[in-house]
């Protein structure tokens, strides 16, 4: 299922804005780019912005926020308590 994200906090992010939406073939994907920013891997190239850290979080929506009129997401990529990342509810 196609989705897309927006990067929240970081040492490196500022507030997002639709010029900095990124578009994942699957929520699996996001995951695994979340994890590969984090360990500094250039995953499928999509090195836009390089710094993840302990902070940051990703908005995930499954319907393009730029249509979306009540702008909540759908998911929310993070890291836990334990340093694990996890994908939750919004």
């Amino acid at each position: 299922m196609k989705c897309w994200g927006l990067w929240y906090g970081g040492s490196s992010y500022s507030c997002p804005t639709f010029e900095d939406m990124e578009e994942f073939d699957s929520l699996k994907l996001a995951r695994m780019v979340f994890e590969a920013r984090y360990n500094g891997w250039d995953f499928d190239s999509r090195m836009k912005t390089p710094a993840v850290d302990k902070t940051s979080t990703m908005s995930i929506f499954f319907t393009n926020p730029k249509n979306l009129t009540d702008f909540y997401p759908d998911k929310i990529i993070h890291f836990n308590d334990n340093g694990a990342i996890v994908v939750e509810d919004a």
